[in-house]
């Protein structure tokens, strides 16, 4: 019997179940264990984006830690900015594995408990500022659909335009008119028509004149004859210029000619030969 060959890429490999901006931290994060850390990523990732938290054996190998930081994501109410955000989770995940990642660098005289309480307390810091304000914001980022979309900087960038703060504006208004935002949100919602099958397609196509296009293919011809450009140097003999051809026959400036054709640096024709079919 032969038993299955490890994956070389192991645990690695588990990488491409996450989101793009979460490689660096989970892979350099000095908190807990590699392998049990990015499979548990894909459990917070997943929970966060449903707007709850993961189940707490999630906790990277590191639960002194990390479940102090789980407490806090719970008392900042950070589950609703993430619900349907994949940006928004992508971000609370980097904050906590950079967070981990500063616990090795505390001062040698510092125990580690110290250092996990200053960690968590920085933690809300960060997100109590951030917090402020983002429930209306979501709700209306909800209702245009772009939340799911939004990258994080992205997003922060649209709350400090003049764009955002009419949108603001306009939306004070219409809470107070309710019938008019009925009206509104009823307005252009169209139902889709599925799309034919494929086959019916096949057939249309098949039926329908079609259109034909001149597409133009161009090559260019490498070291052949064509129109000339300019003057460069190389070592074609057979497009050099007059003055060049002149020193072969002349007692001395042929040393000159044979130093310079070694070289590549005869003055020569520069052409370009260009085949275009259609």
């Amino acid at each position: 019997m032969f038993s299955a060959r490890p994956d070389p890429n192991a645990p690695y490999q588990r990488l491409q179940l996450l989101a793009r901006g979460l490689w660096s931290g989970a892979l350099v994060c000095s908190s807990g264990d590699a392998g049990q850390r990015l499979d548990d990523l894909q459990a917070w990732q997943q929970a966060l984006q449903n707007g709850q938290l993961p189940p707490v054996q999630h906790d990277f190998a590191d639960p002194q830690a990390v479940l102090p930081l789980r407490h806090a994501v719970a008392d900042l109410d950070l589950c609703s900015l993430t619900r349907g955000s994949a940006a928004l989770t992508t971000q609370v995940l980097r904050a906590m594995l950079w967070q981990l990642d500063r616990l090795i660098d505390r001062p040698a005289n510092e125990s580690r408990a110290l250092a996990i309480g200053r960690m968590v307390q920085a933690f809300r810091d960060d997100w109590l500022l951030q917090h402020q304000g983002w429930e209306d914001v979501l709700a209306l980022l909800h209702g245009l659909g772009d939340l799911a979309h939004l990258q994080w900087d992205t997003l922060r960038g649209r709350l400090g335009s003049r764009e955002w703060a009419q949108a603001r504006r306009i939306g004070e208004l219409l809470a107070q008119l309710p019938l008019l935002a009925v009206f509104i949100d009823a307005v252009g919602r169209s139902s889709r028509l599925p799309s034919p099958s494929l086959a019916l397609q096949a057939e249309v196509s098949a039926d329908a004149p079609r259109r034909r296009y001149s597409v133009a293919l161009t090559t260019h011809l490498v070291d052949q004859p064509g129109e000339v450009r300019g003057v460069k140097r190389s070592a074609q003999i057979a497009r050099m210029l007059a003055s060049e051809a002149a020193m072969v026959r002349h007692p001395l400036l042929k040393r000159l000619w044979q130093a310079r054709f070694a070289e590549q640096q005869l003055f020569t024709y520069e052409d370009e030969a260009v085949l275009t079919q259609w």
